[in-house]
């Protein structure tokens, strides 16, 4: 009788030692769940403020103002003269910039080199009426209630653009940016060549001047800094930012920021002078 009783002890021990560690096991994982939770809760607890960042950068077509770049050359484009061949020319880069396989720089000087032989103040006058007529009274009033909300903070602001420098000067003069990007035609003898000077301030060419102005200039950090961008071409940056902001975004871009969670504005009412 003892040694069956012995024998039943040692069955039922055995069956009772799975229990009692599958039962410490689950409440182990069960702790470390709650660990998990609670540290994803406090770090997602901090949110940064908008005062929290150093840098603002505001893309200037379809963000900060309505008109795209596209439409700023062709008011250009107006005063220059283009044979029917420069139009069809246009027209294939146009539609390879919306495809997203355009040489930023190749277009450009495609569309520049009918400005060929143009005395730079002749080019400052041109970007001078395109300014008046398609972009001073065509301002996204929330991109300038942002823009002075962030100067309050004591953020730099910077604008950056794909379009030749000149479009811009009255814009920088107006609301007073501290750094601007853009890109820029070549001179010689004070007359255009009709190519431009370096690349374009598109892509990744644009992550790299921001770059080198943020980290090796002011010796700051791209964490720091708030980007509103609103085309695919901005991507590399956005990716690089502290916060990246989508504003009207095309379809590329709208794509990467829903999958990234970037947050998306979109922009329509324009600022009354």
């Amino acid at each position: 009788m003892l040694f069956i009783r012995t024998k039943v002890s040692i069955i039922l021990l055995f069956l009772f030692i799975p229990f009692v560690f599958g039962k410490k096991s689950r409440i182990k994982k069960e702790i470390n769940t709650i660990t998990v939770f609670e540290n994803k809760t406090k770090k997602n607890s901090f949110v940064r403020q908008d005062s929290d960042y150093k840098y603002v950068i505001f893309d200037a077509s379809n963000c900060f103002w309505t008109k795209s770049l596209y439409e700023l050359l062709m008011s250009f484009r107006k005063n220059m003269k283009i044979p029917f061949k420069g139009y069809l020319e246009l027209l294939q880069s146009g539609i390879s910039y919306a495809l997203g396989t355009l040489n930023a720089k190749k277009g450009y000087e495609t569309f520049f080199k009918y400005s060929k032989s143009m005395s730079k103040d002749d080019i400052k006058v041109k970007c001078r009426l395109v300014w008046e007529k398609n972009c001073k009274n065509y301002i996204y009033k929330d991109a300038f209630e942002k823009l002075e909300k962030h100067k309050k903070d004591g953020l730099k602001t910077i604008v950056v653009d794909a379009g030749i420098s000149p479009l811009y000067d009255d814009l920088i003069k107006t609301y007073k940016f501290d750094y601007s990007f853009f890109s820029y035609l070549e001179f010689k003898n004070g007359m255009s060549t009709g190519k431009l000077k370096g690349y374009p301030c598109s892509n990744k060419h644009k992550y790299e001047m921001v770059r080198k102005l943020i980290e090796d200039d002011l010796n700051g950090s791209l964490n720091d800094v708030i980007f509103y961008g609103n085309s695919h071409n901005d991507i590399p940056l956005l990716e690089k930012v502290g916060k990246p902001i989508a504003v009207n975004p095309s379809t590329k871009l709208r794509n990467r920021a829903r999958k990234m969670g970037w947050k998306i504005l979109n922009f329509s009412e324009v600022k009354k002078n």
